[in-house]
C-alpha cells in the first residue's frame, strides 16, 4: 500500500479526456487534462480529506466525490479503537480486513451473532449486526500500523471509508558524522544522522524529526538541527558530543559507541595485517567504546570453521594463544539494541620441520640413505610456512655448508646429472629460513645441537672402531673458538635421537645475585668419595666449610636446610654437586668448591658468586644522623652497597621536592668492611623556609629522607638531643678531614603502616628491671600506659592479647621490646617507648608510628561565574588525614585532574589555570589527591558559568526585506509576532520599540517577542485642490463659464502611486 488514493469512474460515452479538479482540505488545484478514467491523489495521509470534481470538456456537469482520510495514531504498547460506519451489513458476516506493506490479511469476522476472538483484538460494536463497525487493537506493535476496512471479500479492503493507524516509534538511534581529525582553529561540522522508525512507511517518510545536541551529556540550548558547526580549539578533545532525534514528544537515545579504541594499538604491517608467530600470544588489549550507559563488550576470533569466543575480561583480551588457523581477531560491543566491531587480520607466520626427498621418495630424518654409484640421484626438500621461505639444500663440509640448490619456495632440488659419485658421500642438509623466524634444519648423519637446541657448525670428524670390536666405536668431534654464550649443554642426535649430553663450561663458572635473593650453585664433582665426606667450602674472607655430604645425606653444621643453605641434589651420592644458596648477603660472595678436604677449594672447577644491588639504607645502623656544629649540621647516612656508591648519583631534594644547594660531600667504607659506608653531607646556611624534609636519591631512586628542623622545632615532636662526640676521619679522593660533633640528634625510628592493618613495633632496652614492671607508653595527644612487662608475663590493663596489643617477645624479661598492634586507626600513631616510669617516655630509642590515611574528599575552589577571556584557577582543597600531626603536616600531596572523568596529563599541581571560552561551560572539572599511593576519592564535579555579552541579536522569523533593506508592511497590517534573541549568560533583557514622527516608544513585547503590532497609517486619502483651495471629496463644485480653473490633486503615501478620481462633478 502507497497511501496515495485512486479514484476511479464511468467512462463517458460523449467524450474521451476529462478535466479534473482536486480539492485538498479547503485548498483547489488548477485544473488538470487527464485521457483516463481514473485520477491518483498521492500522500493522501497529510491531508483530512480530498474532494475530485470531473468534468467532460462538452458539459458543465460537475460530478464530485469526496474521500474523507480518517487517521488514528498511537504508540508502541498502546490500545486503540478502531471504528467506521459500513454501507450495510450483510448477511453472510461483515470480515475486517489489516493492509500493510502491499499485504492485505483479514483479522476479524463478525457475524450477526457474535465475532470471532482473538487475544489481539476486541469486537465492541453491538448489536454485531450494526453498521457501526468499531473493534479494540491491543498491545500495539509498528506492524500493526496500516489501513483497515472491511467487506464481503478482501477486495472490499481497497475502497474507501476505511481508517489508517499510524504507529508512532522512537526515532532510531543517531549516529554522528563529520571530520573528527580536525586541526584547530578550522571549522568541523557535525550531522546527527537518524530516521523515524514510525509505521506506515508512506506516512513516516514525510516526519520531519527534531534534534537535541548535547555537550558532555549537557543539553545545548537552541540548537535544533541536525547539523552543528563549531570552530575546533585543543580544549575540544576532552569533550564528548552526543545528539538525539525526536518525532512529536518521542526522543531517540542518545547515540551509542561511534569507534572502538584498541589500547595498545595493533601495528599493522603495509598490508593491514598484525604480524604474529605461531605459538605467541596477543594481549592484553583494551577493547573501549565511549558509551552511556557502558557498552558490552567482548571479543572473539576467527578460524577456518567460524567464529570462536576469546578468553576476555572488562574488554580486555587476555593472552590468547595463536595457531596458524586464526585469521581475525574481533571486537565487539553491545549498546541496547546497536552493536559495533572492530577488527584486526592477523599474519601468523610459522615454519614447519623440513621434509626431505631422495628420488621422490620421502626418507626420515637424520638417517643414512645408501645410493648405488652412478645411479640417478635427485634430493628434494619441502619445507612449509609463512611468509614464503627461503628453502636451502647443502652439503657439510670442513666445518661449513655448501650451498647446492636454493630457491624462495617451499621447495628446493638438487640432481646429480651423471649420478652419484663416491665423492658424493656426506652429510646433507636441508634448511628453511625466514628473515623473523627461527630456521629449521634436518640432516641425514650425526647432528650437534647446542645450548637451547640451536644448530650448531660442530660435526663428526671421525668414527673410530674400539679395539677391534665391531659393535664398539668412539665418535670424534673437535671443538674450538667457543665464544661464551656458546657454553653449555650440547646433544648429539642420531636418527633424531638424543644419543647423549656434554657440558661445555668455561674454566670458572659465575653466577650472580642480588643482595635479599637467592642462587643455585652447581658443579660436576670428578668423583665422589665412596667412603668419608664430601665437603664444600667458601673462600671470601677466610676458607671455610659450609655444609658436607655422605652417601646418607648432608650435614649444614651450624646452619640447618631451613634457613641459609639447602642441598638438593639427589642420590646424595651423585657428582651432580647442587644447592641453593638463600637471603644472600655481601658476605656470600666469593668462591664456591668441594672436595675431600681444603686444598680441593683451590681445585678448578668451582663457582664464583657475584653479589650485586643498588645502594639502600643499612637499618643495623644508625639511621639518621642529625648534627649542629655551630650554625652547620652534619647528615651522616648509613648506607649498603657494592660497589660502592657514585657520588655523582647521590642527590638532594629540598622541601616540596624541589631542586636543593645541598650535595653529598664524601662517601667513606665503614669499619673496613666492604659492602658498608657511610654519606658524609654538611648543611649550613638555611632560612627559615628551607626547613622541612629533605630526600637523598642516589641514581634518580629514593634512598632515605631527613627532617630538618630549626633547633626550637626540636620538641614538636619526640626528637632529643643527646651529647656524644664522633670522630669521623675519611680519605676519598685524597681529601683527608677529621668533623668534630658537638649536637647529635637521638634516633628516631618510624614504623609506617595504613589503617586497618597490623604491625610490630620494637627497640632494645638498656635493661630490664630485676623486680618490678616495665612499662610500655604511648605518646600522642596524651601520654598513656598500654601495657606492662614482668619476668613472668604482661598486663594487658583494659585491653587483651586477643583484641589491640599482643607481646611477642620471649622470654619475657628479654631487652628486646617488641609487641603487636592490631586494627589500627588513626588514633594509634605516635610515639612508643618504655622504662620504669613516664619519664622514661620521653628518653630517645623508642619507635614513632605512622598512620596514613587517604586524603580528605577534596573540594574545587575558584569563581566559577568568570567572564569569558578572562583566566580563571582552580584549586583542588585537600589535606592529609595521616597521623601524627606533625608528620601529616610536612607531606606534600599530588594531584590529579579531570575533564568530564577524562584525566588530564601533565597537570599535578593543586591548582588549574585556563582561559575562559564560551565552550567551558559543558565541561566539568573534578579532581583528587595523592598521599604516596593512597588516592582520595573524586571531588563532586564543577562547572564553569562563563559570563558574555550579546555579540549578535537574532530575529525569528527573520524580516524579508526588499532591495532597500527595507520591510515592506501595507497600511493596517500586523507585524509579529518576532522572537528577537541573543546568546547571553547571564540572560539579556530583550525590549521593543517602535519610531515614529514623535520619536521612539516602547511596543508591546514579552520574554523578546514583539506581539501583534497594528501598523500606525503610512497612507492618506487624496486631497483635491480648486482653484488652490480645498474642496471636499465626492462633492459637487460649481464653476462660472469663462473664468479660470485649476484643479490639483494630492495624495500622500508610501511608495508613490497612480490614484483615479472618479467622484467629482464639474
Amino acid at each position: 500500500m502507497s497511501g496515495n488514493v485512486v479514484f476511479r469512474w464511468t467512462p463517458s460515452s460523449n467524450s474521451s479526456n476529462y478535466y479534473v479538479f482536486i480539492t485538498r482540505d479547503r485548498i483547489t488545484d488548477a485544473r488538470t487534462h487527464v485521457y483516463d478514467t481514473q485520477y491518483t491523489v498521492k500522500d493522501a495521509i497529510l491531508y483530512d480529506s480530498i474532494t475530485i470534481n470531473v468534468r467532460t470538456p462538452e458539459s458543465l456537469a460537475d460530478n464530485v466525490v469526496t474521500y474523507n482520510v480518517s487517521k488514528v495514531k498511537s504508540q508502541i504498547g498502546g490500545r486503540k479503537n478502531i471504528s467506521w460506519t459500513a454501507a450495510y451489513f450483510p448477511y453472510t458476516g461483515y470480515y475486517i480486513y489489516h493492509t500493510n506493506k502491499n499485504r492485505t490479511a483479514s483479522i476479524m469476522q463478525v457475524y450477526h451473532e457474535g465475532a470471532t476472538l482473538s487475544p489481539k483484538y476486541s469486537y465492541l460494536t453491538r448489536p454485531f449486526n450494526s453498521t457501526n463497525i468499531m473493534f479494540e487493537i491491543r498491545n500495539i506493535t509498528l506492524d500493526d500500523a496500516g489501513y483497515y476496512n472491511g467487506g464481503i471479500i478482501s477486495d472490499d479492503a481497497g475502497f474507501g471509508g476505511g481508517v489508517i493507524l499510524i504507529v508512532s516509534g522512537t526515532p532510531k538511534k543517531p549516529r554522528i558524522n563529520g571530520t573528527l581529525t580536525t586541526l584547530v582553529d578550522t571549522y568541523l561540522e557535525l550531522t546527527c544522522i537518524s530516521r523515524p522508525t514510525s509505521t506506515p512507511d508512506y506516512y513516516s517518510k514525510h516526519v520531519t524529526l527534531s534534534y537535541s545536541w548535547f555537550i558532555n551529556n549537557t543539553k545545548m540550548d537552541k540548537e535544533t538541527r541536525d547539523t552543528m558547526r563549531l570552530k575546533v580549539t585543543k580544549g575540544h578533545r576532552y569533550t564528548k558530543y552526543s545528539c538525539t532525534a525526536t518525532e512529536e514528544d518521542l526522543e531517540s537515545d542518545q547515540n551509542g559507541p561511534e569507534q572502538l579504541i584498541f589500547t595498545p594499538k595493533p601495528n599493522l604491517n603495509k598490508y593491514d595485517k598484525f604480524t604474529v608467530k605461531e605459538g605467541d600470544v596477543v594481549g592484553p588489549i583494551f577493547c573501549s567504546a565511549d558509551c552511556n550507559p557502558p557498552c558490552n563488550v567482548t571479543w572473539k576470533y576467527k578460524e577456518s570453521n567460524g567464529l570462536k569466543d576469546a578468553l576476555s575480561q572488562n574488554g580486555i583480551l587476555l593472552l590468547q594463544s595463536i595457531n596458524r588457523n586464526v585469521t581475525q581477531i574481533i571486537c565487539l560491543s553491545r549498546w541496547k539494541t546497536e552493536s559495533v566491531k572492530k577488527d584486526f587480520t592477523l599474519d601468523v607466520q610459522y615454519i614447519d620441520d623440513p621434509i626431505i626427498y631422495v628420488n621422490d621418495e620421502w626418507v626420515s630424518d637424520r638417517i643414512t640413505v645408501d645410493i648405488q654409484e652412478r645411479k640417478p640421484l635427485q634430493l628434494s626438500c619441502f619445507v612449509n610456512g609463512n611468509p614464503t621461505l627461503t628453502v636451502r639444500l647443502g652439503k657439510t663440509q670442513n666445518g661449513g655448508t655448501v650451498i647446492l640448490s636454493e630457491a624462495r619456495d617451499h621447495w628446493s632440488n638438487y640432481s646429480f646429472g651423471t649420478g652419484a659419485q663416491c665423492s658424493d658421500t656426506g652429510t646433507y642438509v636441508c634448511s628453511g629460513q625466514s628473515t623473523d623466524l627461527k630456521t629449521n634444519t634436518r640432516a641425514i648423519d650425526l647432528v650437534w645441537l647446542g645450548p637451547d637446541d640451536l644448530p650448531t657448525n660442530i660435526t663428526t670428524s671421525a668414527v673410530l672402531q674400539l679395539n677391534g670390536v665391531i659393535y664398539k666405536h668412539r665418535i670424534i668431534s673437535i671443538i674450538s673458538g667457543l665464544e661464551d654464550e656458546t657454553f653449555g649443554e650440547y646433544k648429539l642426535l642420531y636418527e633424531g635421537k638424543v644419543l647423549t649430553n656434554v657440558f661445555i663450561r668455561r674454566e670458572v663458572s659465575k653466577v650472580k645475585a642480588q643482595i635479599g635473593g637467592s642462587a643455585i650453585i652447581r658443579w660436576t664433582a670428578s668423583s665422589f668419595p665412596s667412603t668419608g665426606q664430601y665437603l664444600i667450602y667458601h673462600r671470601y674472607k677466610e676458607n671455610r666449610t659450609i655444609l658436607s655430604i655422605n652417601s646418607s645425606g648432608v650435614n649444614y653444621g651450624e646452619d640447618t636446610q631451613t634457613t641459609k643453605y639447602a642441598y638438593t641434589s639427589r642420590p646424595f651420592s651423585s657428582t651432580n654437586i647442587v644447592f641453593e644458596i638463600r637471603d644472600i648477603t655481601l658476605d656470600d660472595a666469593g668462591y664456591y668448591n668441594g672436595g675431600v678436604s681444603a686444598d680441593a677449594a683451590w681445585a678448578g672447577g668451582g663457582v664464583v658468586l657475584i653479589v650485586s644491588g643498588e645502594p639502600r639504607l643499612d637499618k643495623e645502623a644508625q639511621l639518621k644522623t642529625l648534627t649542629d656544629l655551630g650554625k652547620a649540621r652534619v647528615l651522616i647516612i648509613p648506607v649498603i652497597a657494592y660497589p660502592p656508591p657514585d657520588l655523582s648519583k647521590l642527590v638532594w631534594l629540598a622541601p616540596n621536592n624541589l631542586p636543593s644547594t645541598i650535595t653529598a660531600n664524601a662517601v667513606i667504607q665503614s669499619n673496613d668492611i666492604i659492602y658498608k659506608h657511610r654519606v658524609i653531607t654538611i648543611v649550613s646556611g638555611l632560612e627559615d623556609e628551607h626547613y622541612g624534609e629533605y630526600k637523598l636519591l642516589y641514581n634518580r631512586k629514593f634512598l632515605t629522607s631527613v627532617i630538618i628542623r630549626k633547633e626550637e622545632d626540636a620538641e614538636d615532636g619526640p626528637l632529643r638531643a643527646n651529647i656524644v662526640d664522633v670522630a669521623v676521619p675519611s680519605t676519598l679522593l685524597g681529601i683527608t678531614w677529621i668533623l668534630l660533633i658537638i649536637y647529635v640528634a637521638s634516633k628516631v625510628s618510624k614504623v609506617k603502616t595504613q589503617i586497618g592493618g597490623k604491625t610490630n613495633i620494637s627497640w632494645t632496652a638498656a635493661y630490664f628491671p630485676f623486680s618490678g614492671q616495665y612499662y610500655v607508653y604511648h605518646t600522642y595527644k596524651e601520654n598513656r600506659t598500654i601495657l606492662s612487662i614482668s619476668s613472668s608475663g604482661v598486663n594487658y590493663g583494659e585491653d587483651t592479647q586477643t583484641s589491640k596489643y599482643a607481646y611477642t617477645s620471649r622470654p619475657f624479661n628479654s631487652t628486646n621490646i617488641v609487641f603487636e598492634i592490631r586494627d589500627i586507626t588513626l588514633d594509634d600513631a605516635g610515639y612508643y617507648n618504655g622504662g620504669l616510669s613516664a619519664d622514661a617516655a620521653w628518653s630517645g630509642g623508642g619507635v614513632v608510628l605512622i598512620v596514613s590515611g587517604k586524603p580528605e574528599k577534596p573540594k574545587i575552589d575558584g569563581k566559577l561565574n568568570t567572564l569569558v577571556n578572562a583566566f580563571l584557577e582552580l584549586i583542588c582543597v585537600s589535606k592529609s588525614t595521616s597521623t601524627p600531626d606533625y608528620y601529616s603536616k610536612l607531606l606534600i600531596l599530588s594531584y590529579t585532574w579531570f575533564i568530564n572523568n577524562t584525566k588530564v596529563e601533565g597537570k599535578a599541581k593543586e591548582s588549574f589555570i585556563l582561559n575562559v571560552t564560551k565552550w567551558h561551560r559543558y565541561n566539568r572539572y573534578s579532581c583528587l589527591a595523592t598521599e604516596e599511593d593512597l588516592e582520595s576519592d573524586r571531588s563532586d564535579a564543577v562547572q564553569i558559568n562563563p559570563l558574555y555579552g550579546p555579540e549578535k541579536l537574532t530575529l525569528t522569523p527573520k524580516p524579508k526585506l526588499d532591495e532597500n533593506d527595507k520591510f515592506t508592511v501595507l497600511e493596517g497590517d500586523i507585524v509579529g509576532p518576532i522572537l528577537c534573541s541573543a546568546d547571553c549568560n547571564p540572560p539579556c533583557n530583550v525590549t521593543w520599540k517602535y519610531k515614529d514622527s514623535n520619536g521612539q516608544r516602547d511596543a508591546l513585547s514579552q520574554k523578546g517577542i514583539l506581539l501583534l503590532r497594528n501598523v500606525n497609517r503610512n497612507i492618506d486619502d487624496p486631497i483635491i485642490y480648486v482653484n488652490d483651495e480645498w474642496v471636499s471629496d465626492r462633492i459637487t463644485v460649481d464653476i462660472l463659464e469663462g473664468k479660470p480653473f485649476h484643479m490639483s490633486c494630492f495624495v500622500e503615501g508610501n511608495p508613490t502611486r497612480q490614484f483615479v478620481l472618479d467622484s467629482l462633478q464639474i
